[in-house]
């Protein structure tokens, strides 16, 4: 594990250089256990093609539903960890087109598996296998979740306060989904080794170890992933959670200077997020040796606008109250 360094408060900061690390190794993995998967079906299990050959076209079914209930998936989870300092919208609407990528891949694959059961002469039954009903189960969880989360977080974007609500349960289910579509693909691809006698014939050994090979690289893909968003070191840092659209109200009030709307967006849920990144990220007063402060005054937040809206005088650079016009040691006009 990469090392770290302990701040004031005592907790650990882990090194973005091992994070970097893990996200590459996780995505070298993934496409290992991808070029397998197709190496196995494309070369020993008989190729590729759409119901022309409904035996090919199942071939379809492990490969799009590794692409996209794993890779893809996995991919989505980590991106508000890898891209940490982007502007939020940016992240969310490339997590959410990253998850889309990994339902059409996923609905792909459940056409190509559904074909080779009901185009087959005679017609094969659907859906009598463990397998089959976990990873029908994943892939329906995993759109009801999709669009509770573009509801949610992208459009029409629930209040504030809707969200702050479901924000644990997104992402419990987001774990869980993928816990659970890991196993439907380990599952399904033992139950058709075993339908296809690959275990116990060893002219197809080569086979045998690929479809292992490839089981233990989800595995390791699967628990990287799920390591690197459960490492509260890893998390997106609390000052990037701030938005510029949230300073907006703030900024207009010192640019009118209107007082009275700098008080009024203080006494919002914006200011209390700014308040939270200050005490975590500065030196505040002590109370006793050693501890800080757990908050910041009513008077301290007053002091804070203040200081927020008072403005430099152009020409002789004295700084001005907010409440002032006129500079007080030139009288040259604020904003001139």
């Amino acid at each position: 594990m990469g090392k770290g360094a302990f701040d004031e408060i005592g907790s650990t900061r882990v090194t973005l250089k091992w994070f970097s690390c893990m996200v590459l190794s996780s995505q070298i993995v993934g496409v290992i256990a991808i070029i397998l998967l197709a190496v196995l079906f494309g070369q020993y299990r008989g190729g590729f093609a759409w119901t022309s050959d409904i035996n090919k076209e199942f071939n379809y079914h492990p490969l799009f539903m590794t692409l996209g209930m794993i890779f893809f998936y996995g991919d989505a989870i980590l991106a508000y960890r890898v891209f940490r300092d982007v502007k939020k919208l940016r992240v969310k609407i490339l997590h959410g087109s990253l998850l889309a990528l990994s339902l059409i891949f996923a609905s792909i694959g459940l056409k190509a598996v559904f074909d080779s059961h009901n185009l087959a002469d005679p017609p094969k039954p659907n859906l009598y296998s463990l397998h089959s009903w976990v990873g029908l189960t994943a892939v329906v969880l995993f759109g009801a979740q999709w669009v509770c989360g573009f509801v949610s977080f992208l459009f029409p974007k629930l209040s504030e306060e809707i969200r702050k609500a479901y924000m644990p349960s997104h992402k419990f289910w987001g774990k869980a989904i993928f816990i659970l579509a890991v196993g439907a693909v380990l599952m399904g691809i033992t139950e058709y080794s075993i339908f296809k006698s690959i275990y116990g014939d060893d002219k197809v050994k080569y086979q045998r170890n690929l479809i292992n090979f490839f089981g233990v690289f989800v595995l390791i893909f699967a628990g990287i992933i799920l390591y690197l968003v459960s490492n509260p070191g890893y998390q997106r840092p609390p000052e990037n959670e701030i938005e510029h659209n949230q300073l907006d109200p703030l900024l207009d009030s010192i640019r009118t200077n209107d007082l009275n709307g700098v008080e009024t967006w203080m006494e919002g849920s914006d200011w209390q997020t700014i308040v939270q990144v200050l005490q975590t990220h500065s030196p505040g007063p002590t109370t006793t040796a050693g501890n800080r402060s757990s908050h910041m005054d009513y008077e301290d937040q007053r002091d804070l606008a203040s200081s927020l809206s008072q403005w430099n005088c152009p020409r002789c650079t004295f700084i001005n109250d907010g409440s002032s016009r006129t500079c007080e040691i030139c009288s040259c006009e604020k904003g001139s």
